[in-house]
């Protein structure tokens, strides 16, 4: 657990720092001149925690997860994406995992900074793989949303090297949410 919050802590402070640094650059920080445009398409990999509220599971479980991004540039500062999210959990022989899909909007309010926020579908699972015993639940498909920050610490034109604080969540019932928290680096072609 201490791992998980040294590296989520060190990931929101660069993130800090590069909004600082983007936003302290002189005369053309609003004005995005990247040569983003067409499609754009993105993979992360991050470390976090997969946690629930609910009387019956764990709070905090630290997690591996990755995630896919595909979808076009409306203009330099916008694009409209379809954003495919997992993140899993093992402990011995059980494997608890989340699934997000959503359509989204990533939106860069500076050079290197940019937000996203989407709205679509999330998915839980068990499994529990025994010797003789192989045991699995899904949870049927329910409202998912997600929300990030990210910092594009490296860019070019048209490839950008970002890290990202993702948080995302499924509504399974009505004293049941699943929570997604993950700190990500991540790879984006425009």
């Amino acid at each position: 657990m201490k791992r998980i919050s040294c590296v989520v802590l060190t990931a929101v402070g660069l993130v800090a720092a590069g909004a600082s640094l983007a936003g302290a650059q002189t005369g053309d920080t609003m004005v995005v001149d990247s040569g983003r445009s067409g499609f754009t398409l993105g993979v992360g990999l991050g470390l976090g925690h997969l946690g629930c509220a609910d009387d019956d599971c764990d709070p905090v479980n630290e997690a591996a997860g990755i995630n896919f991004h595909a979808g076009a540039m409306v203009s330099p500062r916008l694009a409209v994406i379809a954003d495919v999210w997992g993140m899993a959990h093992r402990d011995d022989r059980v494997t608890l995992s989340q699934t997000i899909v959503t359509g989204a909007l990533r939106f860069w309010p500076v050079r290197r900074l940019w937000i996203s926020g989407g709205v679509g579908v999330a998915r839980a699972s068990f499994r529990y793989d025994a010797d003789f015993v192989d045991l699995e639940d899904r949870t049927d498909s329910v409202l998912g949303y997600m929300g990030a920050v990210g910092f594009e610490a490296l860019a070019s034109t048209t490839f950008a090297l970002d890290v990202a604080l993702r948080a995302g969540t499924g509504a399974y019932d009505e004293d049941t949410r699943i929570r997604n928290v993950a700190v990500t680096v991540g790879a984006n072609w425009y």
